[in-house]
C-alpha cells in the first residue's frame, strides 16, 4: 500500500511539474545581497528572479563567462525561469549587448 501511495504522488508531482517560461526585458533593479535581480519587459512587467548557483549565465554575442556582477541596470536580458510566489528561479539568463 505505501509502494502505491508513493507511486500516486509522484505522478501527481510530475503531471503538475510546469514547462520552463521565458522572458526579456531591462534589468531595472539589482540587489546583490540576496543575489536576485529585476527585469521590466517592454510592457512595464516587472519579475524579480533569483540567480542561483546552477544558473547559467551567458553572453550573447561576446565572449567571456560572465558573472554575477554582469547583471548590471540597463542590460538587456532573455530569462528561461521557475515561477515562484514572489520570487521567480532563473535558470538561464542570456546577456545581450547595448543598442547602439
Amino acid at each position: 500500500m505505501k509502494i502505491l501511495t508513493f507511486l500516486l504522488v509522484l505522478v501527481a508531482t510530475v503531471a503538475i511539474a510546469k514547462d520552463d517560461l521565458k522572458i526579456a526585458g531591462s534589468i531595472t533593479a539589482v540587489d546583490a545581497a540576496k543575489q536576485q535581480i529585476t527585469v521590466t519587459t517592454p510592457d512595464n512587467a516587472a519579475l524579480v528572479f533569483a540567480i542561483v548557483p546552477s544558473t547559467d549565465i551567458d553572453f550573447k554575442k561576446q565572449k567571456g563567462k560572465p558573472t554575477f556582477t554582469d547583471l548590471a541596470i540597463g542590460t538587456w536580458v532573455k530569462i528561461e525561469y521557475l515561477a515562484g510566489n514572489n520570487v521567480n528561479t532563473a535558470k538561464e539568463v542570456d546577456i545581450y549587448p547595448a543598442k547602439k
